[in-house]
C-alpha cells in the first residue's frame, strides 16, 4: 500500500540557528519542513506550492516586500502582515504564530484568523509538534465553505468563475443549478433545495437580454437574465445584503433594477482573474 505523502510545512523565521532543533523533531515526525528567511521569499513559496501550514515569526525583514513596510511596522509586525496575505490569497493554508515577545493582541489574532499561536521562549519540541498535530488536526473553514453560483448565459465567465474558485483557490466545487441532479422536482423546488446549503454566493451579472422602450427603437439597452435578478433577490433576503455573503460579479454594459443599482460589485470586464484580489479579499471577510 502506497505511505500517504508527507505533511508540509513552512517555517517562516529568520533566525535559522534557532529552529535546527524544532525543524528536526517536526521532521522526526514525520513532516516535510521548508523554510523561509523573509516575508517576499515566503509569499513567492507559497504562490508557487501552497503548504499544509504555515508557521509564522513575528518580526520577520521584508525582503524586496517594500509595500508592506508601513504596515509591518518597521519589521515588528510582519508575521501578522504575511498571515493577512495567506488569508487573501491561499484561503486554504493553515497558519499559526510563534515570537519571543508577549504580545496579547497578536496572540489573539492568530487564535480568531489562525490556528494557535506559541511563545518561542517557552516552547520545547513537544510543544512545537503539538502545536502542529492540532492545527493541522483542526477543520478548514475554507475546504468546507459552501459555494453557489448564480449565472445566464455567458458560459465562458460561469466556468472561469468556477475554475478559478475550484482549481485556483482550491475551494469545493462550487453549486450550479443546472448541473444538480433534479430529482423529479420542479426547477423552483430545485433551487430552494440547494439555496438552504450555502455560505457564499457569486451572482454574475452579464448583458444576456437586449431591451428597448417603445420611444427608444434604435437604441438598444442590455440587461441581466431575469432569473438572475429573481435568484440575487432570493438571497439577498436569505443570506441578508450586510452580510456580505452575496457578491455581485459585474460585467459590461448593463441596466440594473433600480432597487440594487446603488449596491458595490467587483467589475469582471476584463475577466476574473483579473478581479482575483477582490474576490479573495470577499472570500476571506466571510471565513
Amino acid at each position: 500500500m502506497t505511505a500517504a505523502p508527507a505533511r508540509r510545512i513552512l517555517w517562516v523565521d529568520d533566525d535559522v540557528y534557532e529552529l535546527d532543533f524544532w525543524i528536526h523533531q517536526l521532521s522526526m515526525e514525520g513532516y516535510c519542513v521548508e523554510t523561509a528567511g523573509d516575508v517576499q521569499s515566503a509569499k513567492q513559496l507559497i504562490a508557487a506550492n501552497p503548504p499544509d501550514l504555515a508557521i509564522l515569526d513575528m518580526m520577520l525583514p521584508l525582503g524586496d516586500d517594500a509595500e508592506s513596510r508601513l504596515e509591518a511596522r518597521g519589521g515588528f509586525a510582519s508575521g501578522m502582515v504575511l498571515a493577512r496575505w495567506i488569508k487573501i490569497n491561499h484561503p486554504t493554508v493553515r497558519f499559526v504564530g510563534c515570537s519571543v515577545l508577549p504580545d496579547l493582541e497578536v496572540g489573539r489574532f492568530f487564535e480568531q484568523y489562525g490556528c494557535g499561536f506559541i511563545r518561542k521562549t517557552h516552547a520545547s519540541g513537544r510543544d512545537i509538534v503539538r502545536l502542529v498535530s492540532h492545527a493541522l488536526e483542526t477543520p478548514n473553514p475554507a475546504l468546507k465553505l459552501r459555494v453557489f453560483i448564480v449565472h445566464g448565459h455567458d458560459e465562458s465567465a460561469k466556468l472561469e468563475l468556477k475554475n478559478y474558485l475550484q482549481n485556483v483557490l482550491t475551494l469545493p466545487e462550487p453549486k450550479i443549478l443546472h448541473e444538480l441532479p433534479s430529482t423529479g422536482r420542479s426547477i423552483m423546488e430545485k433551487f430552494e433545495a440547494a439555496a438552504e446549503d450555502v455560505d457564499i454566493v457569486f451572482v454574475l451579472l452579464t448583458p444576456d437580454d437586449k431591451v428597448a422602450t417603445a420611444t427608444e427603437s434604435n437604441k438598444a439597452k442590455w440587461r441581466a437574465r431575469q432569473n438572475v435578478i429573481f435568484e440575487l433577490g432570493y438571497f439577498l433576503s436569505a443570506l441578508h445584503r450586510r452580510s456580505g455573503r452575496v457578491v455581485l460579479l459585474h460585467k459590461g454594459p448593463l441596466e440594473l433594477p433600480s432597487d440594487i443599482s446603488g449596491l458595490t460589485y467587483i467589475d469582471i470586464s476584463s475577466g476574473i482573474a483579473a478581479a482575483g484580489e477582490e474576490i479573495r479579499r470577499e472570500l476571506a471577510a466571510v471565513m
